[in-house]
């Protein structure tokens, strides 16, 4: 796979094509990246945190997804965060 993406990336360089690595080191797409990141960590902040109030329908969803798992033979724990 290496091999295939060296050679696909050569051929962009000398057919003059940008490949996408050319786009992800601008200064623009750092830009981008940093402002994602400021978004997740805020978002992370406002839901990581254990809840102050309770929501009866995404109980209801947890549970039943947890029921689904159950009967699948799946354990939350071999899902991967």
């Amino acid at each position: 796979m290496a091999t295939a993406l060296g050679k696909s990336f050569d051929a962009q360089k000398q057919t003059g094509k940008k490949s996408t690595i050319d786009y992800i080191a601008t200064d623009e797409a750092a830009i981008i990246v940093k402002e994602a990141e400021k978004v997740l960590k805020a978002k992370q902040d406002k839901y990581g945190k254990a809840p102050t109030d309770f929501n009866e329908n995404t109980a209801f969803v947890v549970r039943y997804l947890t029921a689904l798992l159950a009967k699948l033979n799946i354990r939350p724990e071999n899902l991967g965060v």
